[in-house]
């Protein structure tokens, strides 16, 4: 697009006047207007915008003052993060301070490639693409300082100036609690093992040596069972619900890179083979749902539920992605019925889990209301349709291939209660299978077809 200039100059007189003396010399003051086109839709081709010097100056130090917040607050961020990240990493590895299954293949063998930084990870100092041995993997971390968070915790200084640690036992002790407290999890066996499998103890070592690295792999595993994800995904990597977990080294770790859904767009036309291919990803989203809601010791719960937060394997399973946002039923209830004050039911919601207020004590009270399959059915089968169904609709199951059973199971789901103030019910058991059922009839169609054109 082409920036028009426009150059005037403006004399006391007419024509210039040459004057005897160098100061009665006045040049013409030259004023500078920048027309830029902002919109190829003004009928003009452009909406003049007029920038003189000094407000470009503004502009300039407005941009260079933004940036550096824009980068604090991660809403955007720089490739170069990406290897500061690995070179603090292996330079605390090369120290012996950074530990874990995957410093050798981060610092010696060069197999993790940093491809693309990410922004807007609110909470992880570590987030970017890369590759790991031509795997696409994400690279992830709350923090690489595993100094801020040990200190006071896991370290601290005695009456005498040293520094003193726990015994294995006693920090053995302080991360089961941190886990009950906070995660309701209890882990049976040798919970350190589960969530950190390095070995803390060497033969070949001498004892002080051994005394050094017991110390730095606790900082290294406080560092990390304060991620919830990383926890999630370590504890219970071989239900195969969230994102495989490759390794660690120091604070950061490394996941497997799931591909996202291919969620629909307002006015797309899809084939009937296209709406079979949706109809295929919503099983495997509920089949995910009851794993979610039957193989742990409580449901858990999805509290920010986004189309991006799901994505598909390799092999066809649905894994949920924002670990971050996952919590254990209990962990849920008490914080949506803290006692808090409250005007409102929402004032008691803690994102997608809702809460409910008590409108005489004006307190949030009691357990979360809805559920998983209660908020999936509302915001990723049904979406948005913005109220004109001529537009169609975001939703995975919003189509009018969809037959009238399946139409109603899913308004069913998505609002149990009909209630038009918002959504304050679970959607059951027996939605469930009406909604599952009318999804496989869709399937039993398409082979029905297959084997009549063949």
């Amino acid at each position: 697009t082409q920036t028009v200039v426009s150059v005037q100059w403006q004399l006391t007189d007419k024509k210039w006047q040459q004057t005897q003396t160098a100061e009665e010399t006045r040049p013409p003051r030259m004023l500078v207007r920048w027309k830029v086109p902002c919109s190829s839709l003004y009928p003009a081709g452009y909406i003049p915008c007029a920038v003189t010097p000094r407000r470009l100056l503004f502009i300039i130090l407005g941009i260079l003052v933004l940036f550096p917040l824009l980068l604090h607050w991660r809403v955007v961020c720089l490739n170069r993060e990406m290897d500061q990240v690995i070179n603090t990493i292996c330079e605390q590895a090369g120290k012996g301070e950074a530990l874990g299954d995957m410093c050798m293949e981060v610092c010696e063998g060069q197999t993790v490639v940093p491809v693309k930084c990410q922004a807007g990870h609110e909470g992880k100092d570590v987030v970017f693409e890369a590759t790991f041995r031509g795997i696409e993997v994400f690279v992830k971390g709350r923090t690489v300082d595993l100094e801020n968070d040990s200190a006071g915790s896991v370290f601290w200084t005695g009456d005498d100036g040293e520094l003193k640690f726990p015994t294995k036992e006693q920090f053995s002790m302080m991360v089961e609690t941190h886990l009950k407290m906070n995660l309701n999890l209890s882990i049976e066996g040798n919970t350190l093992f589960k969530l950190w499998p390095s070995i803390l103890n060497r033969e070949s070592f001498s004892e002080q040596q051994n005394k050094v690295l017991l110390e730095n792999s606790m900082k290294n595993i406080w560092t990390l069972i304060l991620d919830n994800e990383y926890v999630f995904i370590r504890i219970f990597k071989d239900y195969d619900v969230f994102p495989e977990l490759f390794g660690s080294c120091g604070g950061a770790y490394i996941v497997e890179k799931v591909r996202p859904l291919d969620m629909p767009y307002y006015l797309q036309r899809v084939s009937f083979q296209g709406w079979v291919d949706r109809v295929k990803l919503a099983l495997a989203i509920l089949d995910l749902v009851e794993e979610l809601d039957s193989m742990f010791d409580n449901p858990v719960h999805l509290c920010d539920i986004k189309s991006e937060h799901f994505g598909l394997s390799d092999h066809g399973r649905a894994k949920y992605l924002d670990v971050d946002n996952v919590y254990l039923k209990p962990v849920v209830d008490k914080t949506v019925g803290d006692g808090t004050d409250c005007e409102n039911h929402a004032d008691c919601d803690f994102f997608d889990c809702r809460g409910r207020c008590d409108l005489l004590s004006r307190k949030c009270t009691g357990e979360v209301v809805n559920n998983n399959l209660q908020v999936i059915c509302e915001k990723i089968f049904l979406g948005d349709s913005l109220g004109f169904k001529f537009l169609g609709g975001t939703g995975l199951l919003a189509s009018r291939h969809a037959s009238k059973s399946l139409q109603q199971a899913l308004q069913s789901c998505a609002n149990p209660s009909n209630s038009k103030e918002g959504i304050r019910l679970k959607a059951d058991g027996a939605t469930f299978k009406k909604l599952y059922a009318s999804l496989r009839e869709v399937l039993s169609i398409q082979n029905m077809l297959n084997k009549n054109n063949s």
